[in-house]
């Protein structure tokens, strides 16, 4: 896209085979980008691509995180596929997601961060916690 960042994926240890075309990482990071600032990061235990651009498929213990001037999101699940040229993920695994004002549990997550879209698939439970109210002078 005009020579724009879009994304980042690094990891401290990588194994590329050139017989089939996998990479194999340790301890993933992959960064989608928006109008070149960070706009979601996910780190796994481990991680998977076959070839390059394509899917990446982030395993066990699945951390997405969004930072933006006033909070932080944060979303646990595992087994995470990602789509880095259209900036989409996808997962049909339990997902946690944890904010100040709650949290939501489900199983399997949508996402598309083109339009700042998450969809959770099914069996979706939440709770909010109030703000403290303030005493009255």
């Amino acid at each position: 896209e005009a020579g724009r960042l879009n994304y980042t994926l690094s990891a401290p240890h990588m194994d590329y085979f050139v017989d089939n075309n996998v990479t194999l990482m340790t301890a993933p990071h992959f960064e989608f980008y928006q109008n070149t600032e960070s706009q979601w990061l996910m780190r796994a235990e481990k991680g998977h691509m076959q070839g390059v651009d394509n899917e990446v498929l982030l395993q066990g213990e699945v951390h997405i995180t969004r930072e933006d001037f006033e909070s932080q999101t944060d979303i646990v699940t595992t087994n995470l596929r990602v789509f880095p040229k259209s900036k989409k993920i996808h997962t049909e695994d339990a997902v946690q997601i944890i904010d100040p004002s709650g949290s939501v549990s489900a199983v399997g997550l949508e996402a598309d961060f083109n339009n700042d879209r998450l969809q959770l698939l099914s069996d979706v439970k939440s709770q909010y916690l109030p703000i403290a109210a303030k005493p009255e002078k």
